[in-house]
């Protein structure tokens, strides 16, 4: 949707996994006739902090500026699954899915600032919901007794707002105009990420496999993707602004993408709006996790710090 219309996309390669890009470039090719899109010869890993320096240098010295970044790569996790490690020295789910995010976009902020309208539109999940923002002092889980992968993958979700909220605060001090971030979600998107999760198995649901919850509830991928595209391109978009879907329940285009106002949700289910680090936790937790994403990766952003 973005080649149609006309940006130029860059689609980053796994490293061991280049012919899934080159399959996404020919597909989306054959969809969009004349669409610019870029493979670069460097691919990236976003568990490892080299790989993502790396990719950005590639991308730093080839581009001109960046007017869109879309981080959105994920990695799941399930309530039985180990606790992992990468070669940082982090933990697998939190690195893949933000921290390495965190170091991209501190590397490619210098081109994102060469835009007259720059935005990093992050994806969040309603895992986020779920997390326990008790465990944002502790990002990594190093406390084995209590670590749970599908927690950690809850927290990431979680962290991805608090990137948003805590990168806006900076970029607002230091009266950036030009750059802002938002948050989107896919909602209950049928794809393998959940069945990494082990899904129905983590969140207790016993009537039924994450497969058959995939036929009752969930919708197509490519649904999901909806709301990242319209937060990408929709005019009066905000900073901290959320972009998300009604899902299969969904009948027009506006249910499948829309903006959406956290606080003014029902006050039930899982999306209870008191779980929403967007609105509802402590202004101490978005500069905890800043502090240890700045430890962790070394990305300093003295350009807004």
């Amino acid at each position: 949707m973005l080649a149609q219309l006309g940006y130029t996309v860059i689609i980053p390669a796994r490293p061991g996994l280049e012919s899934e890009a080159e399959g996404t470039k020919k597909a989306i090719t054959a969809a969009c006739e004349g669409a610019k899109l870029i493979v670069p010869a460097v691919g990236l890993n976003l568990g490892s902090l080299a790989s993502v320096k790396e990719f950005a240098a590639t991308i730093n010295s080839s581009q001109e500026r960046i007017d869109l970044l879309c981080m959105n790569a994920g990695r799941g996790g399930g309530a039985n699954d180990p606790r992992e490690e990468t070669g940082d020295g982090l933990e697998a789910i939190m690195q893949v899915n933000i921290t390495g995010h965190f170091l991209l976009a501190h590397e490619l902020m210098p081109l994102l600032q060469k835009s007259s309208a720059a935005r990093i539109v992050t994806q969040s999940s309603g895992a986020r919901y779920f997390s326990n923002r008790d465990k944002v002092d502790d990002l990594h889980g190093t406390n084995a007794e209590i670590f749970s992968a599908w927690d950690q993958y809850c927290l990431s979700k979680a962290s991805c707002v608090l990137f948003t909220q805590a990168v806006n605060s900076r970029l607002a001090a230091k009266k950036v105009d030009n750059i802002i971030a938002v948050v989107t979600d896919p909602g209950f998107a049928s794809t393998g990420v959940n069945i990494q999760h082990d899904l129905t198995l983590s969140i207790g649901m016993t009537d039924k496999n994450t497969n058959q919850a995939h036929d009752e509830m969930g919708h197509h991928a490519a649904d999901g993707a909806l709301p990242m595209i319209l937060a990408s391109i929709e005019e009066g978009t905000a900073r901290n602004d959320w972009y998300t879907t009604d899902g299969r329940a969904g009948t027009t285009l506006d249910q499948a993408a829309h903006k959406q106002d956290s606080k003014a949700m029902k006050k039930e289910g899982f999306n209870n709006p008191e779980n929403d680090p967007l609105h509802a936790w402590p202004a101490d937790k978005p500069e905890s996790f800043w502090k240890q994403s700045v430890e962790s990766t070394g990305a300093a952003w003295s350009m807004l710090d």
